[in-house]
């Protein structure tokens, strides 16, 4: 009883010193050395696996360091990558009876011939981190084969732990001994307080500026549009033709009602002159005879809102004339519109996401796809105050720009697209960098 306390009592103490060795160094010292006080062996060497993926022996029992071209350590190196212990993945014992004389040998003049591997397995990964080997004369048995599995167990876990800080350990010393990366490093933290210009691109259209209107005069179905988009009208072209239909039955009813009208008023003007109380009916007829006439001026002038013209000359700007065709419109929805292809301004859609404070003599270019490689020098107008939804369902403010007076507008249409570049105040290279990762960070957090 008291044996088996002393065991559970060194367990723990073993595990206590896993957990407090602050290096890798120290915790492949403690597991070689300290692990005699459960496990009786002669010789315990410690291999852990490098970048390539050959064991490399990093602690041996006794030893207070490792001489890479000892014959020791190169032989057991050997022998480890020929008997292909890191794809053992369970504790076992070496069998060395299959091996050749000289390496018996060599065997017999380092260590005792019984040899236990026990394999360090990463406890998230189960990929090997090295292992154990322990040597000594007597046969290994189950107990100490299962101790050892155990002990192996809560190894890998402290070397997972100390492998994450001795990379950062690792990583800051080489920084500090080397003087190149130090240099390059302090040259790119002064490289982020550069003051560069800050700017976002945006999508970017040709529109025309301050175009012609046409919209509906009555309320109705379109029957036919009679230009097509694009197309160079002149002043009083027919643009749209509305059906006309129950204007026109308007326009005959009222005629009727005033030629009506007009025939009573004869008529008793004429026995007026037999009759005195037909007489008096006169003034009464006349007031009639003008109001069919309103009527009749006023489905006049229905009727001929019912074709819509061209109040000067100018581009059709349309979308799909087809679209429109017996769609019914109201007063004064807009139709199409009539443009001076001379008079053309720049229309931006500046995501919110991506907005910066525009100012007036701040410059703005313009990337058309036609001409991706050439730019066209614009100067800010006036962006809208509210944000609105664009057809790609983003949320985006219009900005307005006109081309420069010096600009040469040769080959320049409404229509044409591309990409405006827009530019804001002076800030630090670090804020141009990561100004999206800030913004979605301070979104996230909250702050």
């Amino acid at each position: 009883m008291a044996l088996q306390t002393d065991s559970i009592s060194a367990l723990l103490q073993l595990e206590h010193g896993f957990r407090r060795a602050e290096s890798s160094t120290e915790l492949h010292y403690v597991l070689c050395n300290q692990l005699r006080q459960l496990i009786d062996f002669d010789v315990a060497i410690l291999l852990r696996m490098n970048e390539a993926d050959r064991l490399k022996i990093e602690a041996v029992s006794d030893h207070a360091s490792i001489e890479r071209t000892a014959p020791f350590v190169t032989w057991f190196e050997h022998m480890a990558q020929k008997e292909l212990l890191s794809e053992a993945l369970g504790v076992q014992v070496i069998e060395t009876q299959s091996w050749s004389e000289a390496d018996l040998k060599e065997l017999a003049e380092f260590t005792p011939d019984q040899l236990l591997w026990v394999p360090l397995i990463h406890p998230a990964t189960n990929q090997s981190l090295g292992g154990l080997i322990l040597a000594r004369e007597e046969v290994w048995n189950d107990k100490s084969r299962s101790l050892a599995g155990h002990i192996a167990s809560t190894a890998s876990h402290a070397m997972q732990a100390l492998d994450r800080q001795s990379f950062l350990k690792s990583f800051k010393s080489f920084v500090m001994k080397n003087r190149l990366i130090r240099y390059v490093i302090l040259t790119i933290i002064a490289l982020m307080f550069i003051p560069v210009r800050l700017s976002v691109i945006a999508p970017a259209e040709i529109v025309a500026k301050a175009p012609f209107l046409v919209t509906a005069g009555i309320n109705g179905a379109i029957k036919s549009i009679d230009v097509m988009p694009g197309e160079v009208v002149s002043k009083n072209t027919p643009l749209v033709r509305f059906d006309d239909t129950q204007l026109v039955s308007e326009y005959e009813i009222a005629r009727k009602s005033q030629l009506r009208a007009e025939a009573e008023l004869l008529t008793t003007q004429r026995g007026g002159f037999v009759d005195v109380r037909e007489k008096s009916k006169i003034n009464e007829l006349k007031a009639n005879v003008e109001l069919r006439k309103s009527e009749v001026e006023y489905a006049q002038k229905q009727l001929d809102k019912a074709v819509l013209v061209a109040d000067q000359s100018g581009v059709v700007v349309l979308n799909d004339p087809h679209a429109w065709v017996g769609r019914p419109v109201s007063i004064g929805e807009k139709i199409m519109s009539i443009a001076d292809p001379l008079r053309i301004e720049i229309k931006i859609m500046l995501p919110v996401q991506d907005s910066i404070v525009l100012k007036q003599d701040e410059p703005i270019r313009l990337f058309l796809d036609s001409d991706p490689l050439n730019s066209l020098d614009l100067s800010f107008v006036y962006a809208t105050y509210l944000p609105e939804k664009t057809p790609q369902e983003v949320l985006a403010n219009k900005v307005i720009a006109d081309l420069d007076a010096t600009q040469d507008r040769a080959g320049l249409r409404i229509g044409m697209r591309g990409t405006a570049k827009l530019y804001g105040d002076r800030v630090s290279l670090f804020y141009y960098l990561f100004r999206r990762p800030i913004t979605f960070v301070r979104q996230w957090v909250g702050w």
